[in-house]
């Protein structure tokens, strides 16, 4: 692994790094490193009919990952490649969704932080104009997200070239990285949720950061979660207080991808149909969240408004979609729209 150690942690330096919980100075990580521009070019260079050919494989794979960093250098890092997810693993043959492993000790080595494995978005639909926007519209809910809380996990654009080791063939899509579940609990101070320990000490959810995840789940239409069965949700703990960070929203209203199926428990039709899942007894809480909702309505619609890469027409739709939730944001329709 070539490295530039010393240049690497000087030009990270201007980041805001995770606290270190030990009290030992805070070191940037591989996805600080990786968020240095809106889109950073990489090559993932691995054997790709034995990654891909089963998809039920839980195995990890070699591969290596490389991109020039800010100074110019090229970087280079041994890494280990493992197929994720349930329904886009068994839909997305070509580029299945992927966890990427980085070595702990590398990162050591290089003076970065040890938060070594990052989730791996990739198309997943044959037509590759409509999964570029798909994707890029999915990673826009998680950049809104973020304009919305910091209790949200980062997502970094990139564009990435697949090089197959045995034939030497190679391709070039989008894709988008998420951050590491452990690099996002060192920026809250939280711990990690142990199930078994919860089941005795019984932890109170924060209202308020539900109220927050619920009404970012219900402004993109997304119903593809449960807090019952932690689906598509991470569970952490601030003090004796759960929070639940959201992930996973391909299957919401403003992606609305053609692959999606619209959640029938709830009687909808559609992708872009809206339901409340937050909890109705915490309705008479939720003006706050509104407020704040409102207040960051701006900053959402500009985001969308400058991802150029994303189609006009895509962003029209994302736009009107979002029109539609604030038109509509009180605690009238909120109610009105809770499950029967």
């Amino acid at each position: 692994m070539k490295l530039n150690s010393l240049i690497l942690f000087l030009l990270l330096s201007t980041f805001s790094f995770a606290h270190d919980p030990t009290g030992e100075p805070a070191r940037p990580s591989i996805f600080d490193q990786l968020s240095s521009e809106e889109v950073i070019n990489v090559t993932i260079a691995v054997d790709l009919d034995t990654l891909t050919s089963d998809i039920r494989n839980e195995e990890k794979h070699s591969a290596l990952f490389s991109y020039i960093d800010q100074s110019g250098a090229e970087q280079n890092w041994d890494i280990k490649l493992k197929l994720r997810g349930k329904y886009r693993r068994m839909t997305c043959s070509e580029t299945p969704p992927l966890k990427i492993y980085f070595e702990k000790d590398d990162l050591k080595s290089a003076g970065l932080a040890k938060y070594n494995d990052l989730k791996l978005v990739n198309y997943c639909t044959e037509d590759h104009e409509e999964a570029k926007a798909l994707l890029l519209k999915e990673y826009l809910a998680y950049k809104i997200y973020n304009e919305i809380t910091d209790a949200s996990f980062r997502a970094q654009l990139i564009n990435v070239t697949y090089k197959d080791t045995k034939s030497e063939n190679s391709f070039n899509q989008y894709a988008f990285l998420i951050e590491d579940a452990s690099q996002v609990r060192a920026r809250l101070g939280a711990a990690k949720y142990k199930k078994k320990e919860a089941v005795t000490k019984q932890y109170e959810t924060d209202a308020e950061q539900l109220n927050t995840m619920a009404l970012f789940q219900y402004m993109i239409g997304n119903t593809d979660w449960k807090i019952d069965y932690e689906k598509n949700t991470k569970f952490m703990l601030q003090g004796n207080k759960r929070l639940v960070i959201p992930y996973d929203f391909d299957f919401s209203g403003i992606v609305n991808p053609s692959y999606g199926k619209a959640n029938s428990s709830y009687g909808l039709t559609s992708l872009t149909q809206r339901v409340y899942l937050g909890l109705p007894d915490e309705l008479k809480n939720i003006k706050p969240t509104i407020k704040l909702f409102r207040s960051k309505k701006k900053a959402i619609y500009n985001l969308v408004k400058s991802t150029k890469l994303l189609p006009k027409k895509s962003r029209r739709e994302m736009l009107i979609y979002l029109d539609s939730f604030y038109d509509d944001l009180d605690l009238e329709s909120l109610s009105a729209a809770c499950p029967k």
